[in-house]
């Protein structure tokens, strides 16, 4: 229910299942109850949980219901873990975020930034330092109110699954630091992956896009700092943020930063064009897992410039075109690399300063 790549890849899964003749059914939480849809817009149809999985478990059964994939459970009840068991059948686990390994989702800790995954007496710290999500307090109180017994429960998850799959070796390397798993399996997610021509640049002043849903976890904050210091320097540079932000009125106040709001993937083209942009930003402060930005910033032509973080250096390197720079998270030395770039070739494996 939170959205973002996860849903896009759920959808993608279910639409090659589909050419396959394998039919799907979403499920999501809601409240006491689960939701079931379908990929072409059928009528939601809810099962209540109010007197556990019998329910559930008895539909699933009417249907035919062969095989689980999760892709994510926040949201859910603890005795969803035993939903493959009281059916009968086997499950895949598909790691989009840190869910299972930590109770903040993106390993951010309550300073506001990525942790360096440091030892489990320094994340139980962390976890009491602040209040968690609403949909992850009460199951982390439920399962013992310690990160060691969230890890120990999501650990047998994901160990009985007939296979774990992370989208990238940078995902693989940081589960495997809590627990090894047999079952776990790096593959990407389903798409064309393509590399469109290189835009040309436009003028003296350098165009920056920052693509989507910009909240504090992709950076929202050094973004805005970033854009203060090139104004407050007379920098030639704009930044055009194509979605929108937590503090859209913040922006605003700035000249050399406009915001164009919601918009369709498929309208997301002519935005570029009209924006003039040639190079892509990505401020995340959590190592992302996969980023369906970066892909669509591929295909349209713009030079990704990346923390060199997560899952960004593997992709940038793997393709060829882009930058990915130490984690140091300051606007000063952000906004003076992407000026270093405005007459600089990032089409090339070397530009991919690691």
């Amino acid at each position: 229910t939170w959205g973002g790549g996860t849903n896009r890849a759920i959808r993608d899964l279910a639409k090659g299942l589909a050419a396959e003749g394998i039919s799907s059914l979403i499920m999501e939480p809601s409240q006491d109850a689960v939701i079931f849809s379908t990929m072409d817009g059928q009528i939601p149809v809810s099962i209540s949980l109010t007197n556990g999985l019998t329910l559930l478990v008895e539909a699933l059964e009417k249907i035919g219901v062969f095989h689980i994939h999760i892709h994510q459970i926040i949201g859910y009840p603890a005795l969803i873990k035993d939903l493959p068991a009281l059916l009968g059948v086997k499950y895949d686990v598909s790691i989009h975020d840190y869910f299972f390994i930590c109770p903040r989702v993106q390993l951010i800790n309550d300073y506001g930034i990525f942790c360096g995954q440091p030892d489990v007496e320094v994340c139980e710290s962390c976890c009491s330092a602040k209040p968690l999500e609403q949909d992850i307090a009460p199951i982390f109180k439920k399962l013992g109110g310690t990160v060691a017994d969230w890890r120990e429960f999501h650990g047998k998850l994901l160990k009985a699954a007939r296979k774990v799959i992370a989208p990238s070796n940078d995902v693989c390397n940081r589960i495997q630091r809590y627990r090894t798993l047999d079952n776990l399996q790096l593959l990407a997610h389903p798409e064309p992956g393509k590399l469109g021509i290189l835009r040309p640049s436009y003028g003296e002043r350098m165009s920056i896009a920052v693509i989507g849903a910009i909240g504090p976890h992709k950076g929202s904050e050094l973004l805005l700092r970033c854009a203060k210091y090139a104004k407050a320097k007379e920098l030639p540079i704009s930044f055009f943020i194509i979605g929108y932000t937590n503090m859209d009125d913040r922006f605003r106040e700035l000249d050399n930063v406009v915001i164009t709001g919601k918009y369709e993937s498929v309208d997301l083209p002519k935005l570029i064009d009209a924006c003039g942009c040639t190079i892509a930003l990505f401020l995340s402060i959590w190592p992302e897992t996969y980023s369906y930005t970066l892909s669509e910033a591929l295909d349209l032509g713009l030079v990704p410039v990346a923390f060199d973080l997560g899952a960004f250096p593997e992709r940038v390197e793997a393709v060829g075109r882009g930058l990915c720079i130490p984690f140091v998270p300051k606007a000063e030395s952000i906004v003076e690399t992407l000026l270093s770039l405005k007459d600089r070739d990032c089409d090339s494996t070397s530009a991919t300063g690691r």
